[in-house]
């Protein structure tokens, strides 16, 4: 059934309680009924369409956390959304040229956390025989992407 109102959300406890779970949640406070998880994207698209703005600035605007603002971003990427990040904030890409860099972008941010994590593998390791423990991983272990990108 279909409520014959408009969904007013509002984020508390006595949502969570409403629900018989702990916690804040956000949820109609009239209808009581859960606000779908769709909603960030859609709210967050929104706001990009407008002009630049930075995650913390979403967060606050919308309400929600910098963890859901970043889940509805790339949520909103994966579905083709060309969205830019800059150091004034994120937007929608207008140019094929600002998607080619925003993706520049994250493929040298990948590859340098590809990096980090090989390091930290060798460094685990490295503890481990330090520890006179026998190594729980491999340190050939990883796919040929990771140790082609790591390396």
């Amino acid at each position: 059934m279909t409520p014959s109102h408009g969904h007013e959300y509002e984020r508390g406890a006595h949502m969570a309680e409403a629900f018989g779970i702990s916690g804040r949640i956000w949820a109609c406070a009239i209808c009581g009924a859960p606000r779908p998880e769709r909603d960030d994207a859609e709210r967050v698209l929104r706001l990009l369409t407008n002009a630049s703005v930075k995650q913390a600035d979403m967060a606050f605007a919308l309400g929600i956390s910098i963890r859901a603002v970043q889940s509805a971003l790339q949520q909103l990427r994966l579905e083709g959304k060309p969205i830019y990040s800059d150091e004034d904030g994120m937007r929608l890409a207008p140019t094929a040229d600002e998607a080619l860099a925003c993706y520049r972008a994250l493929r040298s941010r990948c590859r340098t956390q590809m990096h980090t994590a090989r390091r930290l593998l060798d460094t685990a390791i490295a503890m481990q025989k330090a520890e006179n423990r026998p190594p729980e991983i491999e340190a050939s272990e990883g796919s040929l992407w990771e140790r082609k990108w790591a390396s």
